[in-house]
């Protein structure tokens, strides 16, 4: 009694955590899709409820096609934070619907739903790698505003998802206490990846709104000697005007910006970029800011080493370290140190 009561409890506690995100996240114009992915959690939720306090289980079997539904609905949500969705994506979740007569055959709509929730969640994953590989291209600050965490979000989701259907699959084995508790179980960590992404979607919001600028596909081209050549020349003066107006300084500079500032298309210095230094956009301005950082040590070797970085361009000490390290192949405490051993000797 006392499991089937916390399961209860954990559902009307995914019905108000989500009835929160709507209420937070629905305040801003770009989160339409997630508030639905929102609103779709909430109503299975309370068909939960209803159908553990056979209320509804008499009736109907409902909650069986919400879990085809929110496989797609998850893809939905990654899709609209980096581009604007058409009409006709909304067309993946027509399977839940169709699923509706179905749901007497619970076990059978459950297994479905779960092997169609991994797929999305690999369509999901796909997407987000994919998107990862353009911001290289498009901004200086790639590592800061990465989709990274919500991919493992999802990973983690399709696990508990995973092991929700070997709880299924074995539940004719198992007492109803270890059951239940299975349930309680996979649910508490749904609710809490809920509250983790409700979270991270409204303290980042500023940023995720600008994703959708990152261009669908990538600037990059393939190497040639003719191609090498027609660019070498927008190179040398994109190469030139970096080092004269120091612009690497901007901490969220993008390709489209720097397109403004040299009177330049975003195409040609992606190109240019890519045919001349074999680097991306990020590790092409980070290179910029690396080298100033370098310089700065040297100056002031006094100054601490997140001020340096902040001066040059950078907004993360890990995102810092990590291009610092890639650059130099030390990290900057390691670089700073050897300038003192240097200064010593």
């Amino acid at each position: 009694m006392f499991e089937a009561s916390l399961v209860n409890l954990l559902q009307a506690a995914s019905f108000g955590v989500a009835s929160l995100s709507i209420l937070i996240l629905g305040a801003y114009r770009r989160y339409r899709v997630i508030c639905g992915f929102f609103a779709l959690t909430c109503a299975m939720a309370i068909f939960n409820l209803l159908e553990e306090l056979n209320i509804t289980r008499t009736i109907h079997l409902i909650t069986p096609v919400f879990v085809i539904g929110l496989g797609p609905m998850l893809y939905l949500v990654v899709k609209s934070l980096t581009n604007k969705l058409n009409k006709l994506e909304y067309l993946h979740l027509a399977p839940m619907i169709l699923a509706l007569p179905f749901t007497q055959f619970t076990q059978q709509v459950i297994l479905v739903g779960t092997v169609w929730r991994f797929v999305y969640a690999g369509l999901a994953l796909y997407h987000i790698y994919q998107f990862n590989l353009r911001l290289q291209d498009y901004r200086s600050d790639a590592q800061e505003v990465t989709l990274r965490w919500l991919g493992w979000l999802i990973v983690i989701m399709s696990l508990n998802n995973a092991l929700d259907l070997v709880r299924l699959n074995v539940q004719p084995y198992l007492s109803h206490e270890i059951n239940v508790l299975g349930q309680g179980i996979g649910t508490a960590v749904n609710l809490l990846l809920l509250m983790l992404l409700t979270t991270k979607l409204n303290r980042e919001h500023a940023v995720i709104c600008t994703l959708s600028e990152v261009p669908k596909s990538s600037l990059d081209v393939k190497n040639n000697k003719e191609s090498a050549n027609s660019y070498k020349a927008i190179f040398e003066h994109l190469d030139q005007q970096m080092n004269e107006n120091t612009w690497y300084l901007q901490s969220r500079l993008t390709i489209s910006d720097l397109a403004r500032l040299c009177d330049l298309q975003v195409r040609d210095i992606s190109r240019a970029i890519n045919l001349n230094t074999k680097q991306s956009f990020n590790d092409y301005i980070n290179a910029f800011r690396v080298a100033h950082v370098k310089q700065a040590m040297s100056k002031n070797p006094s100054e601490s080493l997140l001020t340096l970085a902040i001066n040059a361009g950078f907004n993360a000490k890990s995102s810092f370290n990590y291009s610092f390290k890639k650059q130099t192949g030390m990290t900057p405490s390691e670089f700073k140190n050897s300038l003192n051993i240097a200064s010593e000797s």
